[in-house]
């Protein structure tokens, strides 16, 4: 589940974040090694939102975001990702989209399951 939020255009033209809340199973995560815990996580994906002939686009660069894990789960459940999309706020996107992932951190701490 995705949620985008549209900002004024910085110097490097990206104007949004992408926000998602997903469950991941328990394991290995191939890109760096590290074993991680199962749960539900929030993404937060800084990058340049166009809208085209009636459909919009988002650009970003790989591997430019990053993800925090909000409760540990063994199971998915889309009601709960969904619940949690819902709370983050625009100005959590906001913090992301300028950079300050210590005011997201701190900021999804209060997001409730």
């Amino acid at each position: 589940m995705k949620r985008t939020f549209e900002f004024t255009p910085d110097a490097n033209g990206e104007n949004a974040v992408e926000v998602s809340a997903f469950y991941r199973k328990a394991g290995t995560n191939w890109y760096n090694g590290a074993q991680e815990r199962g749960g539900f996580y929030v993404s937060f994906q800084k990058g340049t939102r166009t809208k085209g002939n009636g459909y919009y686009s988002f650009e970003c660069m790989m591997f430019g975001g990053f993800k925090v894990m909000i409760v540990e789960a063994s199971r998915d459940n889309k009601k709960k990702a969904e619940k949690i999309l819902t709370q983050v706020t625009e100005q959590m996107a906001r913090d992301a989209f300028e950079g300050n992932q210590k005011a997201v951190f701190d900021a999804l701490k209060t997001i409730t399951v």
